[in-house]
């Protein structure tokens, strides 16, 4: 289940919430009352997370 936080918490506690969405935490980040975006964890087969993978090896070798 979502966990709602306003988008003013994630700044103040930001890498609490990152160790948390790690953990299998998801949030909606709002503001005002309105939902504006989602933190949930990166999928493993997911291309974000093989492409976060090419980007490191790259600057490792520039």
């Amino acid at each position: 289940m979502d966990k709602f936080i306003s988008a003013a918490e994630p700044n103040r506690e930001f890498f609490t919430r990152l160790r948390e969405v790690r953990e299998g935490c998801q949030y909606v980040v709002t503001g005002h009352g309105r939902p504006i975006a989602r933190l949930v964890p990166v999928n493993k087969d997911d291309h974000v997370a093989m492409n976060g993978h090419t980007v490191l090896l790259s600057r490792l070798k520039g």
